[in-house]
């Protein structure tokens, strides 16, 4: 059940050892800003790693407040990984990412000064892609969102409907029992999200 916080981060984590540190780093700079203060959580989810991504994790616990750490006995994979999430997180806005990127913290600042956009479903954000030391700038169409704001970096291709490009409501996704199910292509996890979410009308 979703408490007093405001924004759940849920990262997954499976063997990736090298970038946890700046993940983590990224989203604990967020502490820094007033409006944030008691208002996130980290949530990482530990998908049964061989290498020491569980250790490094481990070590962050000490340096942030707000970390919780879910250590999966067996690998069940990345999307049972974000459900679980789900149902542990505590707050009313859920933001999924993976270990390998990292949070641009200012444009989450600016995000939660308007407060008024905190009684969507849905919020879309621009992102940039880190591929071969180049930056892409997607676009995303007028008809597909009323206001696109903030900024995500990601260091591997994607598509425009991955689950890291959007703030979720909590509630509407347990309201509509929609949980991301093992869809091995992008393009139909694209659809999967494009089919459930644009039904809504409350998209930002």
């Amino acid at each position: 059940m979703s408490g007093d916080k405001l924004i759940s981060f849920i990262v997954t984590v499976y063997n990736k050892e090298q970038f946890i540190n700046r993940c983590l780093k990224s989203l604990n700079e967020l502490n820094k800003f007033k409006e944030f203060k008691n208002k996130f959580e980290i949530l990482a989810v530990n998908d049964c790693s061989s290498d020491s991504s569980f250790e490094k994790l481990q070590s962050w616990e000490t340096k942030i407040s707000n970390l919780r750490l879910i250590n999966n006995k067996k690998n069940i994979g990345v999307s049972k990984s974000r459900n679980l999430g789900i149902a542990k997180s505590r707050a009313k806005y859920l933001f999924f990412i993976d270990a390998d990127d990292h949070i641009i913290s200012k444009n989450f600042k600016q995000i939660i000064r308007d407060k008024k956009i905190f009684k969507e479903d849905l919020l879309i954000f621009y992102n940039t892609i880190l591929v071969n030391k180049f930056l892409t700038i997607p676009k995303i169409k007028k008809t597909q969102s009323k206001s696109i704001f903030g900024s995500i970096e990601n260091t591997t291709n994607s598509t425009r409907w991955n689950v890291w490009k959007f703030l979720f409501s909590r509630e509407f996704l347990l309201k509509k029992k929609f949980f991301l199910k093992k869809i091995c292509t992008k393009t139909k996890i694209g659809f999967s999200l494009q089919k459930q979410f644009l039904k809504s009308q409350n998209i930002v």
